[in-house]
């Protein structure tokens, strides 16, 4: 008898997910007569439930289905096809002028007439029209005590450098019958407080009410009655926000027409209302959103970084940033240094912009704002000659409140793109949802199938499948 080897494969092991497969699909071996599965099956069965899956998305986008129908006619599909890509280009071409009209950032401005119950009323400065860091009248005082004293410089050997513009900035102011009233009998001192300012001028006096208005016409705002002695004491007048410092612009300001106060000549009259602007910090405009920042602080530490630079030294309306390097610099507390830097600011505000120059200091606007717009009238005197008078007042408690808005918003963008690409392609955000989900799966698949493939070539080269001798007798 011989014996003849017969090789059959033995059944592979089948994993708990196989075997749901194979009891779904009740693949049953006619052989057999029992429901069983072989590795080939299961591949089948694995892969049409796979393409199963994939058939059951179906992206909503008119004209998919010709397209990606294998049935349908070459000539429809090809039709379909360009007239989808057509389709596209013009939804793109649409799209991107939409983002390029969001990136320009234009904006409009809302103006809104507000009536408050209380209005914030402003600063106000008044200087020397005709002096810089010093009063005649102080100087001559002080020349009939030391005969040695010519200039103002000629005091640091007594006194410092601060000490020395308070004492002969203040002589005119003090020296005048000054009469001043805020609302309907109550004194200045009362309402507010005056306190020195120092300025590139000199020594100026500002006005500061410590609690915001309730009343408002001509008997409730700020009254003064001026009557000089001096032949110099001709003043103007600086309206201001609390947070602004004139310390630098006051110059400017003094050059002004008409914002002087004239002795004996005229009576001064100023109506102001209150206006609050909030702007948009855009790149083609920007502006800084801190509250304590302003322009006019930013220019000011500007210009005393150049002045302390070349003067070595600080006078006192030099206002210098905690981070600055000329912080530590002493003041101009000797005749030298002092004169050095009265030349040096004297080039510097009388130059023709070569010594310097605002626009290099690169200051911007703050986003937040408040302003006063002054409606002056000057009438003649009733008085007599070296007495005048100077009256500050709200005309209505209402105010105006500027905001800028982004004309093509975010929002506006967005319903711009959903226009573009449903009237062109019927597609909506759900669509495009749809869409990035069917691509995520087919990738998910794609991926998977070629690992399992992978992987199966790596097993198979590793560890073949072994196999069984039967003998059978012949």
């Amino acid at each position: 008898m011989k014996m003849r080897r017969a090789t059959v494969n033995r059944p592979v092991p089948l994993s708990s997910r196989h075997q749901k497969i194979c009891q779904k699909d009740q693949i049953q071996r006619a052989s057999s007569g029992l429901y069983q599965c072989d590795a080939n099956q299961l591949d089948v069965a694995d892969s049409s439930e796979e393409d199963e899956g994939l058939h059951q998305f179906k992206i909503g986008i008119p004209g998919s289905r010709t397209i990606f129908g294998k049935k349908n006619h070459p000539l429809r599909r090809i039709f379909w096809i360009c007239l989808t890509i057509v389709c596209c280009f013009l939804a793109f071409y649409q799209v991107k002028g939409c983002i390029i009209k969001y990136e320009s950032e234009n904006v409009i401005e809302e103006v809104q007439i507000i009536n408050n119950e209380t209005l914030i009323f402003p600063s106000v400065t008044m200087c020397n029209r005709w002096n810089q860091t010093f009063n005649p009248s102080a100087m001559e005082a002080m020349r009939l005590w030391n005969d040695q004293i010519q200039m103002p410089s000629d005091l640091l050997s007594l006194v410092n450098v601060t000490a020395t513009w308070n004492g002969i900035g203040r002589g005119d102011f003090k020296e005048m019958e000054l009469v001043c009233w805020f609302g309907r009998n109550k004194s200045c001192e009362a309402s507010g407080y005056w306190e020195i300012l120092h300025t590139v001028v000199g020594t100026c006096y500002s006005f500061r009410v410590r609690q915001p208005v309730r009343e408002t016409g001509l008997f409730n705002g700020l009254y003064i009655k001026i009557e000089a002695k001096s032949p110099f004491d001709n003043w103007f007048y600086y309206i201001h926000p609390h947070n602004v410092t004139p310390a630098l612009n006051i110059y400017e300001i003094r050059n002004a027409s008409n914002d002087f106060l004239g002795m004996g000549k005229f009576n001064t009259d100023v109506k102001i209302n209150y206006h609050q602007a909030q702007s948009l910090n855009v790149r083609r405009d920007p502006c800084v959103e801190e509250a304590e920042y302003t322009a006019e602080l930013c220019e000011l530490e500007c210009f005393s970084e150049q002045l302390v630079r070349h003067a070595g030294c600080r006078l006192p309306f030099m206002k210098l940033s905690n981070t600055s390097p000329n912080r530590n610099r002493p003041i101009c507390n000797t005749t030298q240094t002092y004169r050095a830097a009265g030349e040096e600011l004297k080039r510097m505000l009388f130059s023709d912009g070569t010594t310097w120059n605002r626009t290099g200091c690169n200051c911007i606007m703050s986003c937040f704002r408040t302003y006063y717009q002054t409606d002056k009238e000057k009438v003649m005197a009733d008085v007599q000659t070296g007495r005048f008078r100077f009256r500050v007042f709200f005309q209505t408690r209402t105010y105006e409140a500027r905001t800028q808005k982004l004309e093509y918003g975010l929002v506006h963008l967005f319903c711009a793109i959903g226009n573009s690409i449903g009237l062109l392609l019927g597609m909506s955000v759900l669509t495009l949802c749809e869409a990035l989900e069917w691509g995520a799966f087919r990738l998910f698949h794609w991926f998977k199938s070629s690992t399992v493939v992978l992987l199966a070539g790596q097993q198979r080269r590793i560890h073949p499948r072994p196999s069984s001798l039967i003998a059978v007798n012949l």
